[in-house]
């Protein structure tokens, strides 16, 4: 069975790289309208650089969420696990990173049941936590934007969703320590079930909100960088990528949440810099997160090969 998970994890690893490469490609287009120099590419990079410290969050979150459900392989090795499987996200069906995950985790000596049931949280409190800053920021900014009508044919989904993943890992961690499932004959449920405490799940829902700010953050210095045009909107645009970015992620097949997490991106800020700045800023955006999804698999290889 492990060498089973090593074979899997690697051909997700692959399959991913090739669809993320892909996706570059056909952005390409659109970033090569951009009039490039070295200073501009400096700050992409500096950008993407900062975009992996939500990552980290991610990943210290993740660390966080095993220690409390029975043991964590360390935080290198949940942040390295994380950043392999993370370009996993561009393949179409919106899971793939997850499997990718379960594949690394299983290989690296983590029960395929505390690797389930962490994962579990993380959707459900990512959820929770960005659906929290996004309607939050409409109710307060009294939706100025109009998004209320673009994101409502996804509002039953966003209650779905987040219903399910506050619910569902606690009760699936009940009944699985009662009914444990097998696939020939290997127990997927070899350990006794312990679910993560209020501080863990406070504390881990704080990293998801925090790594949401880092990206408002980034839209503000995109927006100096970029256009000289100097801002204090950073609780507008956390709001706002907070609710692309759950939206996106509830609509299935979209790869990374693309199509829907841009419309609204463009919508939202188009209200306050204009159409074109709004156009300029996503696709900006979009390369800062595939220039960071890079380096962060490209420094989870490298780990890889040390820690592992």
């Amino acid at each position: 069975m492990g060498r089973l998970y090593r074979v899997l994890g690697v051909g997700i690893t692959v399959i991913s790289a090739a669809y993320f490469a892909l996706f570059v490609y056909r952005s390409s287009d659109e970033l090569l309208t951009i009039d490039w120099n070295p200073a501009l590419i400096g700050i992409i990079l500096g950008t993407a650089v900062i975009y992996i410290g939500g990552l980290a969050l991610g990943g210290i979150a993740w660390h966080l969420l095993m220690r409390a459900s029975g043991g964590s392989p360390g935080l290198a090795k949940s942040y390295t696990i994380l950043s392999l499987s993370q370009i996993a996200k561009y393949i179409p069906g919106n899971v793939g990173h997850y499997v990718g995950r379960i594949a690394l985790a299983k290989d690296s000596g983590v029960p395929i049941s505390r690797v389930v049931l962490t994962l579990g949280y993380e959707a459900g409190w990512q959820i929770l936590a960005s659906t929290l800053l996004g309607t939050g920021w409409l109710v307060l900014s009294r939706d100025q934007t109009g998004l209320a009508s673009v994101v409502a044919p996804q509002a039953w989904l966003i209650a779905v969703f987040g219903m399910a993943g506050l619910i569902a890992p606690p009760a699936a961690g009940w009944l699985l320590s009662r009914w444990r499932p097998k696939i020939r004959g290997t127990d997927l449920w070899t350990e006794s079930i312990q679910l993560p405490g209020t501080t863990t799940l406070l504390a881990v829902l704080i990293l998801y909100g925090l790594a949401f700010l880092i990206v408002g953050g980034i839209i503000g210095l995109l927006l100096l960088a970029f256009y000289n045009v100097e801002t204090t909107n950073l609780l507008y645009h956390t709001g706002l990528f907070s609710l692309a970015w759950v939206v996106g992620f509830v609509t299935p097949g979209a790869p990374a949440g693309l199509g829907i997490r841009d419309a609204i991106l463009v919508t939202g800020l188009t209200a306050v810099y204009g159409a074109g700045i709004a156009v300029g800023l996503t696709i900006l955006l979009r390369l800062v997160t595939i220039s960071g999804d890079g380096l962060a698999f490209a420094s989870g290889v490298l780990a890889r090969r040390i820690i592992w």
